[in-house]
């Protein structure tokens, strides 16, 4: 959890330093950052409680 969080905060800073990124830029590439903890939060509370039996 600690490296996901200072990869959040860190990522942005050689886009901006090396790719001149813009702030919309930026802003693009936290919100996709966001994405993929967001869609497994998603997808586990929707996923039936229980271990998931095999071949179904």
């Amino acid at each position: 959890m600690a490296g996901s969080s200072i990869t959040q905060m860190a990522l942005p800073v050689p886009a901006v330093l090396h790719l001149d990124a813009t702030t919309a830029q930026v802003a693009w590439l936290a919100f996709l950052g966001q994405l993929p903890p967001a869609l497994l939060a998603l997808h586990a509370a929707r996923s039936p409680t229980g271990t998931p039996s095999a071949g179904r």
